[in-house]
């Protein structure tokens, strides 16, 4: 549990953090008490924010260690803020998030509970009932929303004891979450290696397309359609096909989707 304080002898608010821990097998309180800077929390929400996460990293990982068999990084990323800023107003919506920090500290009590960036949070917690307390968080963010209809989903990276570096977990989870953005029924994903193969790809193809087209990297395949009343031919559908010279083949899936999502799509149709 934590909060803003008020200590003699400051003259600043203090934030003060009180863990539930297991030291030497017996049950422990620790105590953290640190000045309430915005250099280190978000000013809006009083979460902690990455650049707490950075500088406290290595005591963050050993106390989830010693608490979970399984510990992960859950990324959260809640949606339709921006349809909710359009109806209410970009100051309900600063309320709305305040709200939603809110509800997920009350969710994972005995967990670390970051801002990452504009409606996206970061829990360091462990996999136990991870889908209850998802489901758990969507329920009230509906609530405290007015009804909007929200989706609120996760994307995991497991931690392990050879972790050096918490922040690239913390983009691997974002990589699994980003990942079901288009899959209504998915609630999170976990993080494997295809999916940073994927993003490498991403990125290069929206860099890449001039280069590719330049150099006719991109080649048309053109598939006969087969009227089946006469069986003859009656049209062709031109099919794009990315023969990379480092990638190789690319599916079409990958770059398809990145050009369409970044606009580019235009370019590929007039080639």
């Amino acid at each position: 549990h934590g909060g803003i304080v008020s200590a003699r002898g400051y003259d600043k608010d203090m934030i003060l953090h009180v863990s539930a821990i297991t030291w030497h097998h017996q049950p422990r309180l620790m105590i953290h008490l640190r000045p309430f800077d915005f250099y280190y929390y978000d000013a809006m929400t009083k979460l902690p924010n990455m650049t707490y996460l950075r500088s406290d990293s290595q005591s963050i990982l050993n106390e989830t260690f010693d608490r979970y068999a399984h510990p992960i990084v859950l990324f959260l990323d809640v949606r339709a803020m921006k349809g909710y800023n359009h109806t209410y107003g970009f100051t309900a919506g600063d309320r709305l998030l305040s709200d939603l920090a809110r509800i997920i500290e009350r969710t994972f009590p005995q967990d670390y509970v970051f801002k990452f960036s504009e409606d996206h949070f970061v829990v360091i917690t462990g996999d136990d009932q991870l889908t209850e307390r998802l489901r758990q968080v969507e329920k009230q963010i509906e609530t405290a929303g007015r009804g909007l209809s929200t989706n609120v989903r996760g994307g995991i990276c497991y931690l392990t004891k050879d972790v050096k570096d918490i922040m690239s977990a913390c983009d691997q989870a974002k990589l699994a979450c980003d990942a079901i953005k288009s899959e209504p029924n998915e609630l999170f994903r976990i993080y494997d290696e295809s999916l940073t193969r994927h993003a490498e790809i991403y990125d290069f193809v929206i860099e890449h397309l001039d280069d590719a087209l330049k150099h006719h990297d991109i080649k048309v395949y053109y598939q006969p359609v087969i009227r089946t009343l006469t069986g003859q031919l009656c049209s062709m559908e031109a099919l794009s096909r990315w023969d990379d010279p480092h990638y190789g083949m690319l599916n079409p899936g990958d770059f398809i989707s990145a050009l369409e999502e970044t606009h580019q799509i235009v370019h590929l149709d007039l080639y």
